[in-house]
């Protein structure tokens, strides 16, 4: 991901053809972080949504719908 460098991330999903991660920009001690899901190579990722909940452990306030493939609850 060009221009996010010196940040910290949470995996919070991953399939065989997309990621889901957390991306908190502002530094470790943010409440919010960015989510950004992941071409199906793994490499190229896009802003699916802004400012969700992160806890100082990494934990995000997300979380999948197991029975419908690419579904998410988030604050």
């Amino acid at each position: 991901m060009r221009g996010v460098q010196d940040k910290t991330y949470s995996l919070i999903a991953s399939s065989s053809d997309q990621l889901w991660i957390n991306v908190r920009h502002s530094g470790t001690h943010e409440e919010y972080g960015n989510v950004y899901t992941s071409d199906s190579t793994g490499t190229r990722f896009n802003l699916s949504l802004l400012h969700n909940a992160r806890d100082e452990y990494g934990i995000c306030d997300i979380a999948k719908i197991e029975s419908i493939n690419g579904i998410f609850i988030a604050n």
